[in-house]
């Protein structure tokens, strides 16, 4: 006699369970970190042309100016 706790179905939905966090972990996970790093990347090479860009503005000005 087989119980209802120990049947196929509910083994097979734990297993199923199990296994989409272990997907989850191996295949998700990684890609959003990637994700994060080329944002951060990204964003600090936006801040650094920025840089650049204020520090050659002064000698665009012409020396008549000021």
């Amino acid at each position: 006699i087989i119980s209802a706790i120990i049947s196929p179905l509910y083994f097979l939905l734990f297993i199923n369970f199990i296994f989409a966090f272990i997907l989850f972990n191996i295949l998700i996970i990684p890609i959003l970190v990637e994700l994060i790093f080329t944002f951060l990347i990204t964003n600090l090479e936006l801040r650094v042309s920025k840089a650049k860009t204020i520090k050659k503005e002064h000698e665009l000005i012409s020396p008549g100016i000021l």
